[in-house]
């Protein structure tokens, strides 16, 4: 889980990882419930999630980190400090925790778990960190590592293409078919996806929308895409 994004540019894992929440999902199944080593491992890393924009599934995620909490001290400490530097954080975790933390309540009172448990919504940041400033992408840093990267002429009209098209979604909030097929194309291209995935790094920490938009529209095509031929070759 740990490295299962390193160097997967096809993906945009470096953007929008899928580590975290795989990590989530082995806990929660309850597959290192013995094995505290792993376990503690994988939740940290799970409690990555919280540098995402909120997701559809945030019910689900708060529930599982509930359910972890609810087994011990030292595992409400591990949450309780995730979300203490995600509430210090950029815009996006910060967003990202106090929504987890208005859902506690009612789903620590749901599974049943114990009064620590339910003070995780009382969290707050460490007053004496002062919180980072808010800022825009770096768009002019992001055109500039699209335009510098070494590509021959063909990959470059589908990474200017796929470049645009990622500026769009970042100002309409959405992505249509043709979008999501030239970005796509572009993921498709080693060298294409080597350079989006550098330029999205400029910006994607300040851009909500564009983040969302990516993990739950565009790239849930990629993550689907058959590895059949890829098997038996």
């Amino acid at each position: 889980m740990e490295s299962v994004d390193d160097a997967a540019e096809d993906r945009l894992a470096a953007a929008v990882p899928v580590g975290p929440r795989l990590a989530l999902e082995i806990i929660e199944d309850g597959m290192v419930r013995s094995l505290p080593k792993w376990r503690d491992r994988l939740i940290t890393h799970g409690l990555r999630v919280l540098d995402e924009q909120p997701a559809a599934d945030i019910s689900t995620i708060t529930r599982g980190l509930v359910r972890f909490a609810d087994t011990g001290d030292d595992q409400r400490s591990l949450v309780a400090e995730a979300l203490r530097g995600a509430l210090g954080g950029h815009a996006i975790s910060r967003d990202t925790a106090a929504r987890l933390q208005a859902l506690i309540p009612s789903i620590a009172h749901e599974v049943g778990a114990g009064h620590n448990v339910q003070g995780l919504s009382h969290v707050r940041r460490r007053p004496e960190i002062p919180l980072p400033p808010d800022k825009a992408g770096k768009w002019d840093e992001f055109d500039d590592e699209i335009a510098t990267h070494p590509v021959p002429k063909t990959t470059l009209v589908v990474l200017s293409r796929a470049a645009d098209l990622l500026r769009q979604i970042a100002k309409q909030e959405t992505a249509g078919e043709d979008a999501i097929e030239a970005i796509v194309i572009a993921l498709a291209d080693a060298e294409a996806a080597k350079a989006l995935a550098s330029a999205l790094s400029h910006v994607i920490q300040h851009e909500a929308v564009l983040m969302r938009v990516l993990r739950d529209v565009v790239l849930p095509t990629v993550y689907r895409r058959p590895v059949g031929i890829k098997l038996r070759s």
